[in-house]
């Protein structure tokens, strides 16, 4: 495992790898995340496979309290959410700035399935190079579509991939994303799936709470360290490698935000961590104290 230096735009893609590595790490019986995929994309790999998942999990929330659990029960739930889709009879998966993460192939999808990541093309061509050599993954089950969301429009993009049909049911992933766009560009990117999916289609998408920026004790449980101190920790840490959080919504102006696109105007589900945590963490012996809850 090459321990090869990434550049400053992956440093989040690589960080929420991180994450999963270390939840792969955990016993097998209190895992909520498996991805046999982490490791390729975290520098380091080994010395985390050494300590072992509970001593990680332990080290990091000293640092900052919740943020594995955090990170691990958003990837639970959209993973739960795309196989949800794909029963309803999604037959295509589409994930925008993917990043790092492996779901085209970790997660039991039909064959039938057909599945798009959407991401910068430096970042695909980094992800391509390190999945290269795993034994046993077809890259080629997954269409990678590279798209400079600066410059390339996303709905010509899609359209121009081979296998891609804009009339199919499918599910779209935005998954921790939304608070590094401007709201307009998370707008404009909603109203243009409404043009690349059939009816009956499905968006899962992750928001920072508002409060995260203007009173940072709101969005942490009872007894959390330092709240102000530990959330800001969290946000400049995103600003140093020049991937700042520039959006936040309340779950009211989240859920009004939606219905003004016109697009995805039914919201089916809008859960937080608390909750999460006691559908995914508790069952395994493994609930979150207050003390550690990031909302």
């Amino acid at each position: 495992m090459s321990d090869k230096k990434m550049p400053a735009s992956d440093k989040t893609a690589m960080g929420v790898a991180k994450q999963r590595l270390i939840e792969t790490c955990m016993p097998e019986a209190e895992r909520v995340v498996t991805d046999p995929y982490a490791e390729y994309f975290v520098p380091g790999a080994s010395v985390i496979k050494c300590m072992g998942g509970p001593c990680n999990v332990w080290l990091g929330d000293k640092i900052l309290p919740g943020v594995h659990q955090l990170l691990i029960a958003r990837t639970r739930h959209f993973d739960e959410e795309v196989m949800a889709a794909v029963m309803a009879g999604a037959t295509q998966l589409v994930m925008l700035g993917a990043g790092y993460d492996a779901r085209g192939w970790r997660l039991p999808l039909p064959k039938t399935v057909k599945v798009f990541e959407v991401d910068q093309p430096d970042v695909q061509a980094l992800k391509k190079a390190r999945l290269a050599g795993v034994p046993g993954l077809a890259l080629d089950a997954v269409s990678f579509v590279p798209v400079d969301f600066a410059v390339d429009s996303l709905e010509a993009e899609l359209k121009r991939c081979p296998g891609f049909d804009p009339a199919a049911k499918s599910v779209f992933l935005l998954e921790g994303v939304t608070q590094y766009i401007s709201k307009t560009a998370t707008s404009s990117t909603l109203k243009s799936l409404g043009k690349l999916c059939g009816r009956g289609s499905r968006i899962v998408v992750s928001y920072v709470d508002q409060n995260t920026y203007d009173a940072p004790a709101k969005v942490c449980g009872s007894g959390y360290p330092a709240p102000e101190k530990k959330v800001g920790l969290l946000v400049s840490l995103a600003a140093r490698v020049s991937e700042p959080w520039i959006s936040g919504w309340s779950q009211a102006d989240f859920a009004a935000f939606l219905k003004s696109t016109s697009t995805f105007p039914k919201v089916l589900s809008d859960v937080s961590i608390d909750v999460l945590g006691e559908r995914y963490f508790a069952p395994l012996g493994r609930p979150i104290p207050a003390e550690e809850l990031l909302l």
